[in-house]
């Protein structure tokens, strides 16, 4: 994974070593990192995900990924964003653990290596959204200490 400083997390009693690296369109294993994201969005292909990734900069838009043993089992994907609602907070666009890998707590660590830097950043508030079926995410959203202040709309302009 390309990074210029990882930033490891800790996990508790759960498996240590894992490192949290900012992923770019020249990742040498962005082939990696993109699997991994089509486990939440199986509609992404290789092509769109690079772009996203550089159109990321100018969106403020940061991918992140959890290596465990040299491996990505989890991404995040976060902006700095501001409105007038909430003023400066950080707003979590993905998160994912890989499957296999559910249930160790590599989630709650990425989780809050974006607390520890929405704090950082001086913001108030991370937002996020959720499928409206992913109750199983739901849950452990509401664990980690989420609440659900909002319902998302969207109109797809074909």
């Amino acid at each position: 994974m390309a990074s210029s400083n990882p930033d490891t997390i800790g996990c508790g009693d759960r498996p240590d070593g894992i490192s949290l690296v900012r992923v770019d369109a020249h990742d040498p294993n962005l082939v990696a990192v993109w699997t991994l994201l089509t486990e939440l969005r199986p509609q992404l292909t290789l092509q769109t995900f690079a772009q996203l990734l550089i159109d990321a900069v100018q969106m403020n838009l940061v991918y992140e990924a959890a290596i465990l043993e040299g491996k990505a089992v989890a991404l995040v994907g976060w902006r700095l964003v501001t409105d007038s609602r909430l003023g400066r907070h950080v707003y979590v666009a993905d998160l994912v653990v890989t499957t296999r890998r559910r249930g160790l707590g590599l989630g709650h660590a990425v989780l809050a290596k974006v607390v520890e830097r929405t704090r950082e950043l001086e913001c108030t508030h991370v937002v996020l959204d959720s499928g409206i079926t992913n109750t199983s995410a739901h849950r452990f959203y509401e664990a980690f200490g989420f609440t659900q202040t909002a319902l998302q709309f969207e109109l797809a302009l074909n």
